[in-house]
């Protein structure tokens, strides 16, 4: 069984949607179009627009409406510009997004930290036993002037707790991070259903002011290295081997069906068995008779 990367967002958007506990935690999701886009932004007022398949925050704009809807807002890395027409927003979009696949999600207003935005990465994974754990969790934190918190974009790392404490007391935090677990190996076993050779997942999750968790992102091949900074130094050598288990055990399974082919023997043929095949050839047909000559009489 080979193991499968799902690069398609929203293929994986599609999957959440298809469960009524998860589909609450996931921001509407649609593919690019300027009719999707006008409508999406007079009903959210703030969204992302992302590559349909792209990776580690790279591609990623926002865009957004200004106070009173005077005026479009876009933002892409530490470049941001304000345009007066729909058209011309949509323009400078398309300039950036050229001919590739983009979708549009709706934008949530994260918690912040230092004034930047923060949100939560959680990994989930086939441990030994084959049943789904989560393995981590960090806080990832925007570079200035950024819209993404992504750390080979510019973030930073921290503990959950060192960043949530200031928007909760102690005993609710727990009870969030107990909250956030359970929907992590929901959404792993959810997922899993429609992507079998799934064996881990990176779930980039979004909290707003009432602390509502949001799924941002599904990744199913993550980045585990980040976790070298996490405050407990064994995390990321279990992760780890969770991942050799997992390859190993569907290598050996892949080779028990599919097993490779046996080369052909070059052992030089038995002498007597070919002399037994010459003996036993059939007899050859015997010769037809020659026929009796006629005889012709003379008159």
């Amino acid at each position: 069984m080979r193991i499968r990367r799902v690069r398609s967002k929203l293929k994986k958007s599609a999957a959440i949607d298809k469960h009524v506990g998860l589909r609450v935690f996931q921001p509407e999701t649609t593919s690019f179009s300027p009719e999707n886009l006008y409508q999406m932004l007079f009903k959210h007022s703030m969204l992302y627009i992302k590559p349909e398949g792209g990776t580690g925050g790279s591609g990623i704009i926002r865009v957004g409406l200004t106070n009173h809807s005077a005026s479009y807002l876009l933002q892409k890395d530490t470049f941001s510009e304000r345009y007066e027409q729909f058209d011309q927003l949509y323009a400078r979009l398309t300039h950036f997004i050229s001919k590739k696949k983009y979708l549009i999600q709706q934008g949530i207003h994260l918690l912040t930290h230092n004034k930047r935005p923060l949100d939560l990465r959680i990994m989930v994974q086939r441990n030994k036993g084959d049943a789904w754990e989560m393995t981590g969790m960090l806080a990832r934190v925007a570079a200035p002037r950024k819209v993404v918190t992504n750390y080979h974009r510019g973030g930073t790392l921290h503990q959950v707790d060192s960043v949530l404490k200031q928007y909760t007391d102690p005993n609710r935090l727990q009870e969030l991070k107990k909250q956030l677990e359970k929907n992590a190996l929901l959404t792993a076993k959810h997922l899993n259903k429609h992507f079998p050779t799934l064996i881990e997942l990176g779930i980039d999750i979004g909290l707003d002011e009432q602390l509502k968790p949001w799924i941002l992102e599904l990744n199913t091949q993550p980045d585990k290295n980040i976790f070298r900074f996490h405050a407990n130094k064994k995390l990321y050598s279990k992760m780890m081997s969770y991942v050799r288990h997992q390859v190993l055990k569907r290598t050996v399974k892949k080779s028990k069906i599919n097993p490779a082919p046996q080369p052909m023997s070059k052992a030089k043929p038995n002498s007597t068995a070919a002399k037994n095949v010459v003996r036993t050839r059939p007899a050859l047909s015997p010769a037809p008779p020659v026929p009796t000559p006629l005889l012709i009489r003379k008159d």
